[in-house]
């Protein structure tokens, strides 16, 4: 008798659904290496960011300068205002990099700037 419940209960144990843990990568945008933004570029993810402007608008955005090389300009399109701008945050948002081609007089050097758009807080 002992032996069929301890049966059933196995029996009924298996078929319990588990919960699954997922884990989910986070990118630091002010670290990402140019091959890497490469490979994320136009794909959803989540970043790591921190903000080092005040806000301004675009659209429906608002956009923030972020903590990156100085080479590099690194924006996020968020879809509201934080309160803080020098916050760091989690963020999922998709990247694009856009070149901006260097002055023809020299005075103004070419660089890349990494977009995060449709940043959402995470």
């Amino acid at each position: 008798m002992t032996t069929l419940l301890l049966l059933a209960l196995s029996f009924a144990a298996a078929d319990t659904p588990r919960a699954e843990t997922q884990t989910v990568r986070v990118f630091d945008l002010a670290t990402l290496s140019h091959e890497e933004a490469k490979g994320l570029e136009g794909t959803r993810q989540r970043f790591l960011i921190t903000l080092d402007s005040r806000p301004g608008g675009c659209g429906p955005f608002v956009v923030y300068d972020s903590v990156g090389p100085k080479d590099d300009l690194r924006l996020v399109w968020l879809r509201q205002e934080q309160p803080d701008s020098r916050a760091t945050l989690t963020v999922e948002a998709t990247l694009r990099l856009v070149r901006r081609q260097p002055s023809r007089d020299g005075v103004f050097e070419g660089f890349w700037e990494y977009r995060l758009t449709e940043a959402m807080r995470k």
